[in-house]
């Protein structure tokens, strides 16, 4: 049996992995979504794979959700990604270590007690005039805030665990988008550009974003690899996103927990990485 963990706010799959689903079917495998909360672990450590896909809520109880995955991972079951990639992915300070392997990532500053102060800090000593505030446990654009005036130290974005990365607005979102880049087991499968809405700046989907399938240079693709081989394994699923600035991908984020793959979308599956991942599921 193989598991999807969903979550208990959003226990439904997309229609993206319903294709996962349905194709795992087709090849006699049994396919249960079980919300990552459930009690019985049981379920999961005794599945042949577990996929968090569809863990979207993990964010807001991260402690809970890495008890969880040791607590699967100790007791036999098998997670893909695997439990080290995940629990280096959770925490967004990554970045900040790809960027000192030498990543072209957005430049960020991590505070770990945010405060005014210490972001109008920052923003004088970068000369950032533009600032995005994200926490570094997040999900789907969630508390990412734009900074302004009206900002004040009550703000949520200022409680969230474990602090929060500060970054220079990049105004190329707005002009080009954000590339959405999904590689299954390191292989290039396909690309997505996601445009904000007219009257937004975030380009994640639960802002009214145009998403669109992209055919992309070798170039910047080869510039979204790259980011992969300086983790210590190479994850089964990823999708980098990032955005091209002076001709050149700059990472945003490396998506290796709970991403949409966007599947659905492609004019031809068969043209993807789809039949690599499930064969290495159903194999």
């Amino acid at each position: 049996m193989i598991v999807i963990a969903t979550c208990n706010q959003y226990p439904q799959i997309f229609l993206g992995l319903k294709l996962i689903v349905d194709a795992l079917t087709r090849k006699g495998e049994e396919v249960r979504c079980i919300p990552w909360q459930e009690e019985d672990l049981s379920v999961f450590c005794q599945a042949k794979y577990v996929l968090p896909l569809c863990a979207w809520d993990y964010a807001k109880t991260p402690e809970d959700f890495k008890d969880w995955l040791m607590k699967v991972k100790n007791g036999g079951g098998k997670l893909l990604n695997s439990p080290d990639i995940i629990l280096q992915n959770m925490n967004k300070t990554y970045l900040l270590e790809l960027a000192n392997k030498g990543v072209n990532v957005t430049p960020s500053c991590f505070l770990k007690k945010p405060s005014l102060d210490k972001v109008e800090s920052i923003k004088l000593s970068h000369h950032w005039d533009d600032m995005v505030l994200k926490p570094v446990y997040g999900q789907s654009g969630n508390l990412v805030t734009r900074y302004s005036n009206a900002i004040t130290n009550q703000d949520e974005v200022f409680k969230s665990d474990g602090g929060i990365l500060v970054q220079p607005f990049i105004p190329e979102i707005k002009s080009n988008g954000e590339l959405a880049i999904c590689f299954i087991n390191g292989i290039y499968s396909h690309s997505v550009c996601r445009m904000p809405a007219s009257d937004d700046w975030r380009a994640n989907t639960k802002y009214k974003v145009s998403v669109k399938p992209i055919d992309l240079d070798e170039k910047v693709i080869e510039q979204a690899r790259s980011s992969l081989s300086y983790l210590d394994e190479m994850p089964l699923y990823a999708r980098v996103d990032g955005i091209i600035v002076n001709e050149n991908f700059m990472l945003s984020e490396l998506e290796l927990i709970e991403p949409a793959l966007f599947f659905e979308l492609v004019e031809d599956i068969n043209q993807t990485g789809f039949d690599r991942l499930i064969s290495h599921l159903a194999g």
